[in-house]
């Protein structure tokens, strides 16, 4: 009887091993392309970012580098930023570094069409910590 307990939970540490490993991997492949940037949700308010005069896109290549590149157009001065990083992905974490500055993202949903990612930042007027979350669609 201890035999078949034992084996029991050897099979199902296995089973949930293969499941953490192939969301892992999952995420790690289903991430890779360029990725548009549709809204921008921080401390309750969502913003349409073409409705603002921007575009924000992220684009992960499968070597663990990419680009961020965003567009704004202010008061008639179009304004462009771009950033190259290294990134990792470890199960629903997003770790990304450039410029010596490292940044965790969570990701909350991702599927072939939809990347939904989280991340913690403090507000600059309060220091209150703050949730911005930001919802992409594949392009």
């Amino acid at each position: 009887m201890k035999k078949a307990l034992k084996f029991a939970a050897m099979l199902l540490g296995i089973v949930a091993m293969i499941s953490l490993s192939s969301c892992k991997k999952e995420n790690e492949d289903l991430i890779i392309g360029k990725w548009n940037v549709v809204s921008e949700t921080a401390m309750g308010q969502t913003m349409n970012l073409s409705q603002m005069g921007m575009t924000m896109t992220w684009e992960f290549l499968k070597d663990g580098t990419g680009k961020m590149n965003m567009t704004m157009n202010f008061m008639g001065q179009n304004m462009n930023e771009s950033e190259d990083f290294a990134y990792t992905v470890d199960g629903d974490k997003l770790i990304m570094t450039a410029e010596g500055e490292t940044e965790t993202v969570t990701i909350v949903n991702l599927d072939k069409k939809v990347l939904e990612m989280e991340m913690t930042d403090v507000d600059e007027d309060s220091g209150a910590p703050m949730t911005i979350k930001m919802n992409c669609e594949r392009m």
